[in-house]
């Protein structure tokens, strides 16, 4: 072969590659479909859901979402200065020098944060319970203790989607 043949039989080559390369780059992009973000489930609508199951209407529907709004307010401020905490605690525990006095600083912020949140969940369920006659608040207590029980199960079997919580213990059976 000549040198012209093996340029032209190199550029054919070459221009044959381009060509599968874009053409596997469009599949890739337009090929299949892909999911968008409106196509994805939502997340429940747990208000919807909460003033349905104890048939909350009127002005007490417009109270339960106000209180609503403001709990996962105070809840997302809460869960960002844990979370923060944890952060911080990490940082330092990854130091080569690390501050066993810091770690212990650290761990009592994050305690009394806990503790913060245990007194605001607690007085969340009391305001809610405020606005609620006598059959709403059992159907209420219910609720709670359902998810809680949910939540507990979850944790306790080593929920996947939370890898760094340790199963809660529980209690010894008693099987008198």
């Amino acid at each position: 072969m000549d040198l012209l043949t093996k340029q032209k039989t190199l550029i054919s080559i070459i221009v044959v590659l381009v060509i599968l390369n874009i053409t596997t780059l469009l599949f890739l992009w337009f090929g299949r479909p892909l999911k968008s973000l409106l196509d994805a489930p939502s997340p429940p609508n747990t208000n919807q859901f909460l003033t349905k199951e104890m048939g909350l209407a009127g002005e007490q529907e417009i109270a339960f979402n106000k209180l609503h709004e403001t709990h996962f307010k105070t809840m997302k401020k809460m869960n960002e200065a844990i979370n923060r905490k944890r952060n911080e605690m990490r940082e330092e525990s990854l130091k080569d020098d690390t501050n066993k006095d810091n770690i212990e600083r650290i761990a009592s912020e994050i305690g009394n944060l806990h503790y913060e949140f245990e007194k605001y969940m607690f007085s969340h369920f009391t305001e809610v319970k405020q606005i609620l006659n006598k059959d709403q608040i059992k159907i209420f207590n219910k609720l709670i203790e359902k998810a809680l029980a949910r939540k507990h199960s979850v944790h306790s079997k080593g929920d996947k989607k939370h890898p760094n919580r340790f199963p809660i213990p529980q209690p010894p059976e008693n099987n008198e």
